[in-house]
């Protein structure tokens, strides 16, 4: 990823992805940014790869992972 990318952008994404992993935190899971631009999200010995922080909270919402 050679590109640049705006402040504001940056840090709309920092935001929502930190929010996901106290989210998974909260249900035992982790959230891990991958190098090609998706995620990994693990529990316990599985993991799920994903596309984005939408799928990301998606499947949080179906195995508990939102509170509030």
């Amino acid at each position: 990823q050679n590109q640049q990318r705006h402040f504001a952008v940056d840090d709309e994404h920092g935001k929502a992805l930190a929010t996901l992993q106290a989210q998974a935190a909260l249900a035992g899971c982790t959230v891990h940014e991958l190098p090609d631009g998706g995620y990994l999200l693990t529990r316990w010995s599985w993991c799920k790869s994903l596309a984005d922080l939408r799928s990301v909270g998606d499947l949080l919402r179906r195995i508990g992972g939102r509170h509030g």
